[in-house]
């Protein structure tokens, strides 16, 4: 259910939602909002790997026993 509301200062006429569905849209903007990565957990330990300018994981944020070799086809090996 949806109302049209007019804004007096623009003319526009516009929809607008009851309250209750309002609440509920910003509670479920809440939840995903916490459920987001923070910035200080990328590339940090325990937390999650960033990803350089071609989209990949730098090697540097990879476990140390792990051996990444980049072709020129844009093929990654990975050895253990």
């Amino acid at each position: 259910m949806s109302y049209n509301v007019h804004n007096f200062q623009t003319g526009e006429v516009i929809e607008a939602q009851p309250i209750n569905e309002m609440d509920a849209q910003i509670q479920a903007n809440e939840q995903a909002i916490g459920q987001r990565v923070q910035t200080s957990e990328k590339g940090a330990a325990n937390g999650v790997a960033s990803l350089d300018a071609n989209g990949k994981v730098p090697s540097a944020q990879l476990p140390q026993n792990i051996s990444v070799t980049d072709d020129s086809n844009g093929n990654v090996t990975f050895t253990f």
